[in-house]
């Protein structure tokens, strides 16, 4: 009735910007995004995993290209669909796990920095078997002694237990795994990011050193574990996660940017040359051989894989596996 014929006023140009708000351009590549997801709900059907994350990172900018995570709901159907309530977290930036031996590449990055270890110096990993303070390390090589690359490329617990337990000082391996982000969130600007797991100095224990070398006594977010692994690709330059990019107002006028941010070097440029050599040999001829490679490209990397604390319901061990 009357209202229909009422005449509208004009809107000021405050009520058209708080009517519009600002767009976010993300850091995020769509098509890379996609291919990610695909790919990791591929491999958590195949093996019955409980979950899965997968992060792609630019090492040079910092920037998130994708990030998935699995199961995940669809915002579409999401009153409709069932769902738990941990599908509603993002776990690359809450879920802090053991990493196991992909924490070797931080040690071996250190180790060799400080001068305290060749790639080939010839390692005696004692058959496969050490005891440190009371507790056993074991091997599923056999190895004795053996070139520290292929030690690595083979991610010989013994070699890496013994190494930083008899040649790294406490606060020199500790200094270094703050340099490579462990035990602090990394910043990226999304809200819940959890900072993961290191105990100071003053609480390890005579086992810790070696414990620490193998990824065991610590947990890292995925997040953390890209950002500093991805310094080693970046030439030993750590770079703070960076999901958006900038912020634009409903004219498309760029309001606030986001420039790359350093977070400081870990190792030198020469060391992260010598560990990418190391990583790629865990793919040509050591765990990662089978399926690592990538024809047209090189590829390094690590594999990890730790004991979960729990059991499933028919009693077996569950794992943690890593890459």
């Amino acid at each position: 009735g009357a209202a229909s014929r009422r005449e509208l006023s004009e809107l000021s140009d405050e009520a058209i910007h708080a009517t519009f708000g600002h767009d976010i351009v993300l850091t995020i590549d769509q098509r890379i995004q996609m291919l990610t997801e695909t790919a990791l709900a591929r491999s958590v059907n195949r093996f019955q995993a409980k979950g899965g994350v997968a992060v792609v990172m630019d090492v040079r900018t910092g920037d998130i290209l994708a990030l998935a995570n699995c199961p995940d709901f669809d915002l579409n159907t999401f009153r409709d669909q069932g769902f738990e309530a941990d599908q509603l977290r993002n776990r690359a930036l809450t879920d802090p796990i053991e990493v196991g031996s992909v924490m070797k590449i931080i040690t071996a990055a250190l180790l060799i920095d400080h001068g305290l270890l060749s790639v080939d110096e010839l390692i005696d990993c004692k058959g496969g078997v050490m005891r440190i303070a009371g507790r056993t390390i074991r091997d599923t090589h056999h190895s004795t002694i053996i070139p520290f690359r292929t030690a690595f490329a083979e991610s010989s617990n013994v070699a890496m237990a013994w190494l930083a337990d008899t040649r790294l000082e406490t606060r020199t391996f500790y200094d270094g795994l703050v340099r490579f982000g462990l035990g602090r969130p990394t910043g990226i600007n999304l809200p819940g990011e959890g900072g993961g797991i290191l105990y100071p100095p003053n609480r390890w224990t005579a086992m810790s050193k070696a414990s620490l070398a193998i990824g065991y006594e610590t947990a890292l977010t995925p997040l953390q574990v890209v950002t500093a692994v991805g310094a080693i690709a970046n030439n030993g330059w750590r770079m703070k996660p960076r999901l958006v990019r900038e912020i634009r107002n409903f004219r498309g006028e760029t309001i606030q940017k986001f420039p790359p941010e350093t977070l400081g070097r870990v190792v030198s440029a020469e060391t992260c040359q010598t560990m990418l050599q190391l990583m790629e040999g865990v793919v040509l001829e050591g765990t990662a051989s089978r399926e690592g490679t990538v024809p047209g490209y090189r590829v390094g990397g690590k594999t990890g894989t730790t004991v979960k604390h729990v059991e499933d319901e028919d009693g077996n061990r569950l794992y943690v596996a890593s890459f």
